[in-house]
């Protein structure tokens, strides 16, 4: 039924985690209901200053009383500063994969964002890719598939290499 989503929106929480004291201190990073984090690779176990998440629409999902993502965010870790890349109204996301810029700067934001998106009432999705340095521009590319890809499909970026 997704009541527990409903109930109780994900947030976005650092733990700070003590072994002298072997305390917890826990912080909410932002304000926004957010889900499915998304990063460079190669910040995987790393100290990182942004993350992406899926971002929930929040009156979208008590209406219907399930998961419902309207877009995704790059978020500062330090500060909570959201920047969004909103999909138009009727349209929804599952999660977010990063998919690394060739090259040998490494950046947290040198790649690309790529998922599937349906609009309620087609019978079709996309597979989205959105610039991560750039996420208030349009889509790099938007690429319609055959047929509908289920919410809460899950996916990862490999290099065929």
């Amino acid at each position: 039924s997704g009541a527990a989503f409903v109930g109780h929106l994900p947030e976005l929480v650092e733990w700070t985690l003590d072994l002298q004291t072997k305390t917890c201190v826990e912080r909410r990073v932002c304000e926004e209901a957010v889900e499915f984090h998304a990063l460079h690779p190669q910040f995987a176990g790393r100290r990182q200053k942004i993350v992406f998440a899926s971002t929930v629409a929040v009156a979208h999902q008590k209406l219907r009383g399930a998961p419902h993502f309207d877009g995704v965010a790059r978020i500062e870790l330090e500060t909570g500063k959201m920047v969004k890349h909103e999909l138009p109204e009727g349209t929804f996301c599952g999660e977010w994969s990063f998919v690394p810029r060739g090259g040998s700067k490494l950046d947290e934001e040198g790649g690309w964002l790529v998922g599937f998106t349906h609009t309620e009432g087609e019978d079709h999705s996309e597979f989205r890719i959105v610039d991560a340095s750039n996420l208030a521009a349009p889509p790099v590319a938007r690429l319609q598939t055959p047929g509908r890809v289920p919410y809460g499909f899950h996916g990862m970026w490999l290099p065929q290499k």
